[in-house]
């Protein structure tokens, strides 16, 4: 396996750059482990993972958007010690293709579907991409000391490199040695169709190595646009990016071409603050050149505030890249992208590659050729993750993102296959399908399943329609909460004027009151104990009896009924709105109420008397009193200045200040800056209305009363009195 020497008007020395000799040498790996594990040369090693199509570019706009934005996260993962590659590898299908048909006949009465389908599938084969076949691979590497230390690090990254391929959705499986060598060979041997041959087993036996296995008859790099790989032609181009902004289109369209070819993206990741300081260092060279600009116009007599266009543009540009590395969940890319073109006859090369130029043109880009590089980009080209291509343009996240790898899922028949027609009757259509299988049990569609397929099939036949509907299902679903919250607002109110006008509900709630007292941690629906929750849902069923949140919960109902009715003609039953999960936040309504109730402080938002007339009450507040109140109240100040004037406000009021010992019963009663304490908030209530503060009075009846009453009704409804009320003392 010989190789031909490239040759140059300029040659190089030939200590420095010494052509290989053999096709062998030309592979630019060192070693390929059987787990898949790739030593390259400078101490890089590489494991690659192929992964398939997901449906992007038939998919709605929202649900493009989402798979962009998975994509851009996927992309992030990556830092500046982990680069990657993303391989597309376009060949013709060899003879043992990945697609089969597999549908045997039967003892029924589909025999002839089952011929019918068949013969489809067979032809769409044959026409389908006219033979070729797509796959998509990435290749990342590590820098380690050896294969010890490499191996448990990669083994890391492909298992979050394939979690990140899980969440979008994508199948994806990794390759292990024996796969990598097979696709190596793919893409050394184009138009070849024999099967790879090879056995772990049989390099000791004879002493060949895995290069030998997969190595051309030879390469020929005499040519400076072109080159052979055996009986086939090709040619190394890359892609220079001049569009200010890129299409998603541009990638598969290329790869959608009838022609074999190897796409390459080698992506660098740079250090987050080596590109925050290289845009500031070229945003400053922006503003020299910008002061230099205006002082030749100043010395030829023109206005200094026009500068050249590119200039404004250049800095506008990078004054956005520095904010979008600074403020937006973006990271800078390096990108090398080169297409390599494979062809049986020149003629046909060069049509490939003029079409490629043709789209790359349309997206405002140009496809320009490797003079005198076609080994280096070729080697570049194979899934090693090796890049000897030292030509790359600077990409934000969501910029190298746009190449994003996804088109059209393709349906495979390995084993199983699935056949569906859709008959659109007037009002009533409808969709037949079939499945059928040569291992039982395989082909096998359970009810979950059938229930799964008609959501989908209903979510896009009655998209429009839907929308509407789910529109006004949730207005009366904020309604329905809005009127919950009050009712439960009128209970606790009651409940503190002694007035039962529910009494089972206002006695679940003071069992719910007294039961919190024993929660620890959380104290929301989804944290409490199973008793506990059953007593939320008492409460919860006994305010649905109110007139008032049961017209609005029929009201949801019959919204949510018209909802299922797309999906299915079964009878809808009530459900009791205690068991709607949509309504988790009336039952963590229901515990923050009673949670007050435990703690006294039942509704002192309603502050109604005290804050109307405050400010002629507090007419004659000394100076010391409303700055200490100001800086209370002051949110822009930090806790600690707050919590300072607090202090401050505290002997103020042990000095004898009554206006000062209102503000610190208010401070204890409500917070935040101090912890709620009844006790305390009593006492300076009281020494505050003992001056004849009349809303210290109004507070400190208001809070004895609801002492009283919870005392009262834990008697009434428990049978023992289960809170006392403590003596006034001083704090």
């Amino acid at each position: 396996m010989r190789k031909a020497n490239q040759t140059s008007g300029r040659k190089t020395a030939k200590a420095k750059n010494r052509a290989a000799l053999s096709a062998q040498q030309t592979i630019p790996y060192v070693a390929m482990h059987p787990d898949g594990v790739c030593k390259l040369p400078g101490g890089l090693y590489t494991k690659t993972v192929e992964y398939e199509d997901i449906n992007y570019s038939v998919a709605s706009t929202e649900d493009q958007t989402a798979i962009f934005g998975g994509w851009s996260s996927f992309l992030n993962y990556f830092d500046s010690s982990l680069p990657f590659k993303l391989s597309f590898i376009n060949r013709r299908s060899h003879s043992r293709s990945r697609y089969k048909v597999n549908i045997p006949q039967a003892d029924d009465d589909f025999n002839s579907v089952r011929e019918e389908f068949t013969g489809m599938l067979k032809n769409q084969i044959a026409r389908s991409n006219n033979g070729i076949e797509r796959s998509k691979y990435i290749t990342f590497g590590i820098p380690a000391g050896g294969i010890v230390e490499a191996r448990p690090r990669l083994e890391r990254v492909e298992a979050d490199v394939m979690g990140n391929f899980k969440r979008l959705g994508v199948p994806c499986e990794p390759m292990d040695g024996r796969a990598r060598l097979a696709l190596l060979h793919s893409q050394m041997h184009p138009g070849n169709r024999e099967p790879f041959r090879f056995s772990w087993k049989d390099i000791p036996q004879t002493g060949l190595g895995t290069k030998d296995y997969i190595a051309p008859d030879s390469f020929d790099f005499r040519h400076s646009r072109l080159f052979r790989v055996g009986q086939y032609w090709g040619a190394v181009s890359y892609l220079q990016i001049l569009a200010s902004e890129l299409s998603d289109k541009l990638l598969a369209e290329i790869l959608e071409l009838d022609a074999e070819m190897t796409v390459t993206l080698h992506i660098q990741t740079v250090d987050q603050l080596k590109a925050i300081k290289t845009i500031k260092g070229k945003i400053s060279d922006i503003g020299k050149m910008k002061v230099e600009e205006q002082r030749k116009a100043v010395r030829a007599g023109y206005d200094p505030d026009i500068l050249p266009p590119d200039l404004i543009t250049f800095s506008k540009d990078a004054a956005e890249l520095l904010a979008d590395l600074q403020s937006r969940n973006e990271r800078m890319f390096l990108l090398t992208f080169t297409v390599v073109n494979m062809a049986p006859t020149r003629q046909r090369l060069e049509n490939d590659v003029f079409t490629v130029g043709g789209i790359a043109q349309k997206y405002n880009c140009a496809l320009k050729r490797l003079d005198w590089q076609q080994e280096q980009g070729f080697v570049s080209s194979l899934a090693l993750g090796y890049n000897e291509v030292e030509i790359q343009r600077g990409m934000t996240t969501s910029s190298t993102a746009i190449f994003i790898p996804f088109m059209t899922r393709e349906l495979r028949m390995d084993g199983q296959a699935l056949y569906a027609a859709f008959h659109d009757e007037g009002d009533h259509p409808h969709v037949h399908m079939m499945a059928w299988s040569a291992k039982p049990g395989q082909a096998y569609l359970s009810r979950d399943g059938i229930r799964q397929i008609k959501s989908e099939l209903t979510n896009d036949i009655f998209k429009q329609e839907l929308l509407h509907l789910y529109e006004q299902k949730s207005d009366s679903r904020d309604e329905l909460v809005q009127e919950a919250r009050k009712v439960m607002l009128e209970l606790a109110q009651t409940m503190s004027a002694g007035i039962p006008d529910h009494p089972e509900a206002e006695r679940l709630i003071l069992e719910l009151a007294m039961q919190l007292e024993t929660v620890k941690g959380k104290k929301s629906y989804g944290y409490l104990p199973k008793s506990q929750k059953k007593l939320v849902d008492k409460i919860v069923d006994e305010m649905e009896r109110l007139p008032s949140v049961r017209d609005c919960y029929d009201q949801w109902l019959i919204l949510q009924g018209k909802v299922d009715g797309y999906y299915h003609n079964k009878e809808r039953k009530h459900v009791p709105l205690s068991q709607q999960k949509e309504f988790r936040s009336i039952k963590n309504a229901v515990i923050r109420e009673a949670e007050n109730i435990r703690q006294c402080n039942l509704f002192f938002e309603d502050k109604g008397v005290e804050q109307e007339s405050e400010p002629e009450e507090f007419r004659n507040a000394s100076y010391d009193y409303e700055n200490l109140r100001d800086a209370i109240r002051n949110e822009s100040l930090t806790l600690e200045e707050r919590g300072d004037a607090v202090d401050e406000m505290n002997k103020l009021a042990k000095s004898g200040d009554k206006y000062a010992q209102y503000l610190m019963g208010k401070l204890w009663r409500d917070g935040p800056l101090l912890t709620p304490d009844w006790v305390n908030a009593r006492y300076w209530f009281q020494k505050s209305a003992e001056q004849g503060h009349t809303y210290a009075q109004y507070a400190l009846g208001n809070s004895s009363e609801q002492k009283l009453i919870l005392v009262f009704m834990s008697i009434s409804y428990r049978g023992l009195c289960v809170m006392e009320i403590p003596d006034i003392h001083s704090p």
